[in-house]
């Protein structure tokens, strides 16, 4: 029964990504990267391509260096925004929603789960200077799961992200971190990087209402005919 189950789960995976399935990536980069679980499903699908993971919070580091000794995979400590140097990020209990940004008081009401916590000191590295020292073969895709801070990744990473032919971003259209653009602001600004909406993975949504609260967005690059 398990290899049945791995089956299963496989064939959802392959479901959940076949609009990007051909591109057959060389090059993927995981920006909030938490335990590994996304970085687990690309290893899985693109077994050949170079996975970089980015994960600052020291516990959720520890567990995403194990999930693969493959030579193929390269987690990082680091945060990326649009600087180098010391930062501070928010360290909720349910760690996929810490942030650099703190919690809102839209999400401890919604989700309550998610707060409390504690602040954490961590690295936080520019992409675009990171990127420096990553052979990044085509096509690239880049996902971020950052819980707010994606337009900081975006400034210190145009470069990188010119070189991009995917990116898979979270984003928000309600205020859950005090002071993150929402998902319009989002849009607009993978648009003037040549990035068009091509719709969403999933979505999480308002418990009581139904209302969807963000989504995991997917952006493919315009192709000039």
């Amino acid at each position: 029964m398990k290899y049945i189950g791995t089956d299963i789960d496989r064939a959802h995976r392959l479901r959940r990504y076949q609009l990007v399935l051909p591109y057959r990536f060389a090059t993927i980069l995981d920006i909030g990267a938490n335990i590994g679980q996304f970085s687990q499903e690309m290893l899985d699908i693109f077994p050949d391509a170079q996975l970089y993971a980015f994960e600052p919070i020291s516990g959720c580091f520890a567990r995403l260096k194990k999930i693969s000794k493959r030579a193929n995979f390269h987690p990082f400590p680091y945060a990326l925004g649009n600087k180098n140097g010391d930062a501070e990020i928010h360290v909720s209990p349910y760690s996929q929603s810490s942030s650099i940004l703190p919690i809102s008081e839209l999400q401890k009401t919604l989700l309550p789960y998610t707060a409390g916590g504690h602040k954490e000191t961590i690295q936080m590295r520019r992409l675009d200077d990171i990127a420096t020292g990553i052979d990044l073969k085509p096509p690239v895709l880049i996902k971020m799961d950052v819980e707010g801070y994606e337009k900081e990744i975006l400034l210190g990473g145009q470069e990188t992200f010119k070189k991009t032919s995917v990116v898979f971003s979270e984003t928000s259209f309600v205020p859950l971190h005090e002071g993150q653009p929402l998902a319009d602001e989002i849009r607009s600004l993978l648009g003037t990087l040549g990035f068009e909406y091509r719709g969403f993975l999933g979505q999480k949504k308002n418990p009581r209402t139904g209302e969807a609260l963000l989504e995991d967005s997917i952006f493919i690059k315009r192709v000039n005919i």
